[in-house]
């Protein structure tokens, strides 16, 4: 319910539905003696955090923002397949031969 009230119906009714859009993003939380606060289900669930979920911390232009970290293990086969450990050294031997050999 928008308790504003303007002469103009469209912008009344144009800015009551911003107001409860912003009104949908934000919540109120107090912080502890601890310096800890406890994030509002509505905003954990907006954003997918669950208990043990790890989050960063951002401070950004005198704002503190909280992301969802995504799990380590999610990212899994994200850089492809590992080479075998042997063809991975003897990758990494003949780049650096090929490396002093161009210095001389």
């Amino acid at each position: 319910m928008c308790l504003l009230y303007l002469p103009d119906h469209a912008l009344q009714t144009l800015i009551c539905k911003e107001l409860s859009e912003w009104q949908d993003r934000t919540a109120v939380a107090r912080v502890s003696s601890k310096g800890q606060i406890t994030l509002p289900v509505e905003s954990r669930k907006a954003i997918g955090i669950k208990p043990g979920d790890c989050v960063l911390i951002e401070v950004e232009n005198a704002e503190i923002v909280v992301k969802r970290l995504g799990d380590f293990f999610e990212l899994k086969g994200f850089l492809g397949k590992a080479m075998p450990r042997r063809e991975e050294r003897v990758n990494a031997m003949l780049a650096a031969a090929s490396r002093s050999t161009r210095k001389a």
